[in-house]
């Protein structure tokens, strides 16, 4: 079907108006369910050069033969049941805060060094857009 220079400029004037309507009426729809008096509670926390089994909530993950398997670092080798003690009685409030929230334990970064990464996280930007290399 051929339409005419006007029709198509009809028919794409219309579109533009459907979709206009169709995306203001999105963008004016309530969010979320929380009321407007309620904030709701957000707390990010961020924790660099953390070992295996360093956090209490991460423990029930834990084999032991597995880990007994791998090559450490030998100022990381020790006696893996005191290290689970240690981190069992190290922090207490940080293991309750994982257990009654939401925890996300698969994250990606967009840069492999912490620096840039953490300045992304910070600015909601990519570390290369504010020259942050290393």
């Amino acid at each position: 079907m051929k339409l005419s220079a006007g029709r198509k400029t009809l028919l794409a004037g219309l579109i533009a108006t459907v979709c206009s309507t169709i995306a203001s009426n999105v963008l004016a729809a309530p969010t979320s369910v929380v009321s407007g008096n309620e904030k709701p509670n957000v707390l990010l926390v961020i924790m660099d050069d953390l070992g295996t089994g360093q956090l209490d909530f991460t423990l029930n993950n834990l084999d032991k033969k597995v880990l007994s398997q791998r090559s450490v670092p030998v100022r990381y080798q020790g006696d893996l049941d005191k290290m689970i003690d240690a981190a069992q009685r190290a922090m207490p409030n940080v293991a309750q805060l994982a257990q009654n929230g939401v925890k996300m334990t698969n994250a990606f970064v967009a840069h492999p060094v912490c620096g840039p990464s953490r300045a992304g996280i910070y600015t909601g930007r990519y570390p290369t857009s504010f020259g942050t290399y290393s």
